[in-house]
């Protein structure tokens, strides 16, 4: 499949989608699913780490889709149908991968790193190790991908898809020289906020 991109939106989950996710995303997802360039593959999930933010992907063909649809009569609806699952404020961002990510957010434990460079001189710089670190293969990963933030040229986005959560931490345990090499150069180039998320795949 072509390379998509992700749309990342971050929010406070209501008691309705606490308590019946599906359901409550379920006109969100049904207007999406008639939008030209909308793939047909659409997550969310809560975090991990604090239960009080949730998250969605969107897999979009390109970002011009959904400027598109921005631009169109249908969005006030949509974001009035995504109101019934949030709480306050949310966030959203498109991250621009360079990998096919339609395995990723399969993956029973996802992690989100956010890579804000401390210098723009080292941008390119920190893109290249973390090129490098999603080259690699890993028996815990099932898949990754990384990509520039399109509204925030000093963030870079990895995504992790790792196969549980015990995996992870086997992996950060075993302290492979290669990887330990690449995280801290991300580290000195980089403020790294992580955070992981049990996504599920929205079936109708």
């Amino acid at each position: 499949m072509p390379v998509p991109v992700v749309e990342l939106i971050t929010f406070t989950p209501s008691a309705a989608y606490v308590a019946a996710p599906n359901v409550c995303l379920h006109d969100f997802f049904g207007i999406l699913a008639l939008t030209k360039g909308h793939i047909e593959s659409s997550f969310h999930g809560l975090q991990v780490e604090d239960s009080k933010q949730g998250h969605i992907v969107i897999l979009w063909e390109t970002h011009q889709h959904h400027v598109a649809l921005q631009q169109s009569p249908h969005y006030q609806v949509l974001r009035d149908a995504l109101s019934v699952a949030v709480e306050g404020q949310r966030q959203m961002v498109h991250v621009l991968v360079q990998h096919d990510c339609s395995r990723v957010f399969t993956a029973p434990h996802v992690g989100i790193a956010i890579n804000t460079v401390k210098d723009m001189k080292n941008v390119t710089l920190l893109k290249h190790h973390l090129d490098a670190l999603v080259s690699q293969s890993f028996d815990e990963v099932v898949a990754h991908t990384c990509g520039r933030v399109l509204e925030d040229e000093k963030k870079i986005v990895l995504f992790a898809g790792w196969k549980s959560h015990e995996h992870r931490e086997s992996l950060k345990q075993n302290k492979h020289p290669e990887l330990e090499k690449l995280i801290g150069n991300i580290n000195l180039l980089a403020d790294v906020n992580v955070r992981h998320v049990r996504f599920k795949k929205y079936s109708a």
